[in-house]
């Protein structure tokens, strides 16, 4: 994964319950610290599974790179445009730092998408910088060496709680949208399907157990990532609460088709790749057998 946060929460819980353990699969968490490099370590086989925003499977895939999408996580956008204390209006931001991830992923296509909305450009009324995980884009925020940064739960929580405040949130204008997703390195995939299944089996087990067990949910992202237990309640409240979490790993195709409409919006890609060759629903499909 890039980092710890809400897409990884099954992971956890199968990793703390002995999901994975029980069906027969020997799973170990790598933390890339970057999109960049969680790509290139499907690419090259390294991490043969990750979890990324829909949005860099989309780009990869599209390029020719061995990146296939094989299920969605999480359902809903989930980041929020978080800002100092100082800052009241979007006025007040304006010509002050921002951080994103890149200028081509999900929180760019979110602060693109926030400052159209108050009829503003995200490039030219802002200053725009990159941070490669929300975790570090919390520490810049607070420090005062931004003013403004987007973040995933649970981060964006935890700032509320250190006197930052929201500014602006996706889901104000972004709707029918998968941030995240699993994504698979197809050689690795065709010649481990079987064990592949079972990690599918596991994650929707993991997610039936968090929506069933908030509590338990609750305390286990709250030792994992490190963070309060009433920060890992909102950020529960925001993705299970919310129903952002899906339940059934069934890909929801006008959604995706939105992530890469609006990857094309940025000037990413001139043009949106069928979904075909983005996508292999067949693992998600043989979790009913």
């Amino acid at each position: 994964s890039v980092g710890p946060g809400a897409p990884e929460w099954p992971l956890y819980i199968a990793e703390e319950l002995g999901f994975f353990e029980r069906a027969g699969l020997s799973v170990s968490e790598s933390t890339a610290g970057n999109a960049q490099n969680c790509v290139a370590a499907l690419v090259t086989g390294d991490a043969p599974l990750a979890i990324l925003a829909s949005d860099i499977i989309v780009v990869a895939a599209s390029r020719k790179l061995p990146i296939t999408y094989i299920a969605p996580l999480v359902t809903i956008p989930t980041y929020t445009l978080v800002v100092g204390p100082s800052i009241k209006t979007w006025n007040d931001l304006r010509g002050k730092v921002v951080l994103v991830t890149n200028k081509e992923d999900i929180t760019a296509i979110t602060m693109r998408k926030l400052a159209q909305s108050q009829k503003l450009d995200w490039l030219k009324d802002f200053n725009i910088l990159t941070s490669g995980t929300s975790q570090l884009r919390t520490v810049a925020l607070m420090s005062g060496n931004a003013q403004g940064a987007l973040l995933t739960q649970p981060y964006d929580i935890y700032a509320e709680r250190q006197g930052m405040h929201v500014l602006a949130r996706a889901s104000d204008v972004m709707h029918d949208w998968i941030s995240n997703g699993i994504a698979v390195n197809p050689a690795w995939a065709a010649t481990h399907r079987p064990e592949l299944v079972r990690f599918l089996r596991v994650v929707r087990e993991s997610i039936t157990y968090a929506y069933s067990h908030p509590a338990e949910a609750v305390a286990i992202m709250s030792r994992k990532v490190k963070v309060d237990p009433a920060d890992a309640q909102i950020a529960y409240n925001e993705v299970f609460g919310r129903n952002g979490m899906s339940r059934d790993l069934v890909l929801n195709a006008k959604a995706l088709q939105n992530v890469a409409d609006g990857v094309v919006d940025m000037g990413t890609l001139p043009a949106a790749p069928p979904l075909s060759e983005v996508i292999d629903l067949s693992f998600v499909r043989d979790l009913g057998r």
